[in-house]
């Protein structure tokens, strides 16, 4: 059995305690694999050399000034 390295060893498997919990962690899962499916297709029609992660990185700089009444 060949092991697959990860690229974080500080990651490890989320333990859930309730239903509701393994829920929302499943919904949240899906809602970021649907954005990064998006950008992925966004990006290969308008900046075709642009890869995803790279996108992310970039993305990551971006700060947004929020004034609340």
């Amino acid at each position: 059995m060949a092991l697959i390295p990860q690229p974080n060893t500080s990651l490890r498997p989320v333990q859930h305690q309730t239903d509701a919990r393994i829920k929302a962690h499943t919904f949240v899962a899906l809602i970021v694999y649907c954005l990064q499916v998006t950008l992925k297709h966004l990006l290969l029609t308008l900046a075709s050399r642009l890869t995803t992660w790279a996108a992310l990185e970039k993305m990551a700089a971006l700060q947004m000034k929020v004034k609340t009444p």
